[in-house]
């Protein structure tokens, strides 16, 4: 009940007020999605990777991301092959199972549930995951149009990546901004959380589905079920980590699909309806499987 009342409640209602919000007002989130990419999230990145010391977890993140997704990817594949599936439906389950939301879900939810340093890990996690959503989940959604320039061309044109690498360097050459320029980077970076979580809960009134409930459900239960599972197999045996790291690794695994698959799917017609399903039933679904698995940590 604690985990209820003091972890899920509040991210929950910020999600629910964001959903209302776009469904009663019909607010357009084109603007507050572009404020919220283009500089609220550059600032946040900025300042977690200037001031938390993480190179060594940073090296654990990426090994965990690419096990976790080499194992989810070659389970959709073997769907895929033994349900006979098309290519696109296989390449749609990919994206919904492999990319989860780590931001403005995980982040905010381990916030909560873990506390500030905690929280530090997840953004690091987030960043790069999204690298990798807006390279290989383009890829992926568009392998018949899409080149390895053009995925890099994507990638240099985001601004989270920039402030990765200006405030990992500032920290490994020990320089130090004047405070006059970092109060309004601070000031950014606290209004982002917020921000991003009415974000989430605009963008799900958008999602709508009306059929593939067959593969609808395997990424339920890949994203939510298989993914935390095969988490706590790498940390444990693979990998052997623990402690705060562990958590963070387990808990980011067991997110639901990320909002912004749905787009890429709309994007370039890669079954959007079974993405937009996953994304949008494992959603509502985590608010039951999440809680279990932090009461399991």
């Amino acid at each position: 009940m604690f985990i209820l009342v003091e972890v899920v409640f509040p991210v929950f209602a910020i999600f629910f007020a964001g959903f209302v919000l776009r469904k009663k007002f019909g607010l357009q989130i084109d603007s507050l999605s572009q404020t919220a990419f283009y500089l609220l999230l550059p600032c946040l990145v900025f300042r977690t990777l200037y001031e938390v010391d993480i190179k060594g977890d940073l090296k654990n993140i990426i090994i965990f991301q690419f096990f976790l997704m080499l194992f989810l990817a070659a389970l959709v594949l073997l769907i895929g092959k033994l349900r006979k599936q098309t290519a696109q439906m296989t390449n749609g389950l990919l994206l919904s199972t492999i990319f989860m939301n780590a931001g403005n879900y995980g982040g905010p939810f381990i916030l909560f549930a873990l506390g500030e340093v905690a929280f530090q890990l997840a953004i690091a996690y987030w960043v790069i995951q999204t690298i990798l959503m807006n390279t290989l989940g383009v890829f992926i959604a568009n392998k018949q149009g899409t080149t390895l320039k053009a995925t890099l061309i994507v990638t240099l044109k985001m601004p989270i990546v920039y402030a990765a690498i200006l405030g990992i360097g500032l920290q490994l050459l020990e320089l130090t901004i004047p405070m006059f320029l970092f109060q309004p980077v601070d000031m950014l970076a606290t209004a982002t959380i917020p921000i991003i979580m009415l974000l989430l809960g605009m963008q799900l009134a958008n999602v709508t589905f009306t059929k593939a409930w067959s593969v609808i459900n395997y990424g339920i239960i890949l994203r939510l079920v298989i993914s935390p599972v095969l988490a706590f197999l790498i940390v444990q045996f693979i990998m052997n980590v623990d402690g705060l790291l562990s958590n963070v690794l387990i808990l980011q695994a067991a997110m639901p699909s990320a909002v912004v698959m749905t787009l890429i799917a709309t994007k370039y017609y890669c079954e959007p309806e079974a993405v937009s399903g996953i994304t949008l039933i494992t959603t509502i679904v985590s608010m039951i499987t999440l809680p279990l698995i932090l009461f399991l940590l």
